[in-house]
């Protein structure tokens, strides 16, 4: 009703593209991980360029997603987390900080040089490119961990509008299963 709409404490636009951001962070990150075990267990990582190119564009992929919302939020006027809030925005930002490394047990230097690199390498080798940048992708456990908490937070943040979408985890596994029966990887 328009009456709910004038009470939400965040915004829906920013809440849509937002999520669907993140939730393609997973889908990309579970196609980069999937297509690296793949490759490593039929011994194809230096024998095809096509599968390691491929391989590489889904991790590519998932580092732009997950900075789209998580990284620096001047760069991402619209899908940066802070932007979510309509209301008590400074209360909810704290909350969130203190939240996610909670979830994350990472501390705040910890949590600040995380994004700092995944920052970077985004920088140096998908949006921008150093060619002397000899980065190798980031470590993804971190990434998810952050996803699965603002999967967690949202739910919060949104309620009592529902979210139609089951949990990251879940998203992983159908993904997974997807790849494993799909008639190319058979």
């Amino acid at each position: 009703s328009e009456r709910r709409i004038e009470m939400r404490n965040y915004n829906d636009k920013i809440f849509q593209v937002q999520f669907r951001t993140v939730e393609r962070f997973v889908i990309h990150l579970t196609f980069y991980r999937e297509l690296w075990e793949c490759l490593d267990k039929n011994k194809l990582n230096n024998k095809s360029e096509f599968w390691a190119y491929t391989t590489d564009a889904h991790g590519y992929k998932a580092v732009i997603l997950w900075c789209m919302v998580f990284g620096n939020h001047g760069n991402n006027e619209q899908t940066h987390w802070k932007k979510l809030f309509t209301a008590d925005t400074k209360n909810q930002i704290e909350k969130f900080r203190s939240g996610l490394l909670e979830y994350t047990r990472l501390t705040e230097n910890e949590w600040k040089s995380y994004q700092k690199r995944m920052v970077a390498f985004r920088d140096k080798n998908t949006a921008h490119i150093e060619y002397d940048s000899r980065e190798i992708f980031p470590k993804f456990d971190t990434a998810l961990d952050v996803a699965n908490f603002y999967y967690k937070w949202v739910k919060k943040i949104i309620y009592p509008d529902g979210l139609d979408v089951p949990p990251f985890e879940k998203t992983i596994q159908s993904k997974k299963s997807d790849f494993k029966n799909s008639a190319l990887f058979k």
